[in-house]
């Protein structure tokens, strides 16, 4: 009969998000998430701007998972333990993730549907600065 081990308990708060690259013909973005676990990590998105609202939940769904792996203990012959990741102020960074898809695909649309080259740098670069912090 082998020792129970007890929970590993994981705190996980998403710090930014921001536009890496995009591209017009594919219709997708790189997302550039940053998120804290006790230490700085960043990780990178390619994904289609499709149903912001399930997006939003995949990409924090998708960290959290990231992390129960990273944090699980390997004792050379099989996983043991239980991690528990909890995701520092989720309805506010899932409701802000939302929003923030959303206007990106907004200005994604305008660069794609544009007709004359008069604003298209701006609207380019307003594109590439797009991002969002979160604090506290």
């Amino acid at each position: 009969m082998g020792i129970q081990e007890g929970i590993k308990v994981v705190h996980v708060s998403i710090t930014r998000l921001g536009v890496s690259s995009f591209s017009l013909q594919d219709e997708t973005i790189t997302l550039e998430i940053g998120f804290n676990d006790g230490t700085q990590k960043q990780v990178y998105r390619t994904t289609r701007l499709e149903e912001t609202d399930e997006l939003a939940s995949k990409i924090l769904e998708d960290i959290v998972k990231m992390e129960e792996n990273i944090n699980m203990e390997f004792d050379g012959e099989q996983l043991t333990g239980t991690v528990h990741v909890i995701m520092e102020r989720y309805d506010e960074v899932y409701n802000s993730l939302v929003n923030f898809l959303k206007d990106v695909h907004c200005k994604l649309c305008k660069i794609k549907n544009a007709k004359i080259s008069d604003g298209y740098i701006d609207m380019v670069r307003a594109l590439q600065h797009t991002g969002l912090r979160f604090y506290g």
